[in-house]
């Protein structure tokens, strides 16, 4: 005997997912509120909020001046962190992004902090990243070019998707009568989310290139790494020639 589908109530459904969102806890006589907000790292974003006075005290409780001091770039923090804080009225007090609230600011007080926060530390790790990813990518050309040839090596070269976006990879690989796609992907979550969504959505087409993502470190990924090899090849920067033949074999 056939089961009744169950009857979902989608405003009841809707509800339990916005409250998934997000979470509160309470210690110390201080919450912590976590946003789908999310940092390079993956990490969301959590603002701190205590009494203060009349009103709130809000910051990030150091969260951002961490995020991007254990890549080296704590000591160009505050500066950073000062023009960010001006545009939301707030200010930087020992490494931390704090603004002050009312009970009819604290909603937009918090979720400010928190785009901010994750704002700020993207763009410092980007800025950072910047210089050392060109030349990788750099090196990455001229390694497929030694490889492949020259002439089958098209760096930039846009792919669509089954989407019918065009994608922009690193370089495009022409080699046995199929195009492969080569990607240099950063240890970070931004990053591999995005090449990951690239690959999906131009392997979806009917006759797909075969994606290969370049990375420094397989190890150094983690997580990450599981995530890359669902959409397409994984290989090392620093691998032998022969790794990058087999990867577009």
């Amino acid at each position: 005997m056939a089961t009744r589908p169950q009857t979902v109530d989608m405003q009841e459904a809707v509800a339990i997912a916005a409250r998934q969102l997000m979470s509160v806890n309470v210690w110390a006589g201080a919450a912590y509120v976590s946003f789908p907000i999310f940092y390079p790292s993956g990490t969301s974003c959590v603002v701190k909020v205590e009494p203060d006075g009349s009103g709130f005290l809000v910051s990030d409780y150091g969260a951002t001046f961490r995020e991007v001091d254990h890549l080296g770039l704590g000591s160009g923090f505050t500066k950073s962190a000062k023009k960010f804080a001006d545009e939301i009225g707030a200010s930087v007090r020992d490494q931390e992004i704090i603004c002050h609230a009312t009970i009819d600011t604290l909603a937009m007080t918090m979720a400010c902090i928190a785009q901010a926060s994750s704002d700020l530390a993207a763009k410092m790790e980007s800025r950072a990243g910047s210089s050392a990813e060109q030349q990788i990518q750099v090196e990455l050309i001229s390694r497929l070019e030694r490889v492949f040839g020259k002439d089958a090596v098209k760096p930039d070269d846009p792919l669509v998707g089954q989407s019918a976006k065009e994608w922009n990879v690193d370089a495009v690989v022409y080699s046995g009568g199929r195009q492969i796609a080569f990607d240099f992907v950063r240890n970070n979550a931004q990053s591999v989310y995005a090449v990951a969504a690239k690959f999906h959505d131009i392997r979806a087409v009917e006759r797909p290139p075969l994606a290969v993502a370049v990375v420094e470190s397989k190890e150094a990924l983690g997580v990450y790494h599981s995530l890359l090899t669902q959409a397409g090849r994984v290989i090392e920067a620093g691998q032998s020639d022969e790794t990058f033949v087999r990867a577009a074999a």
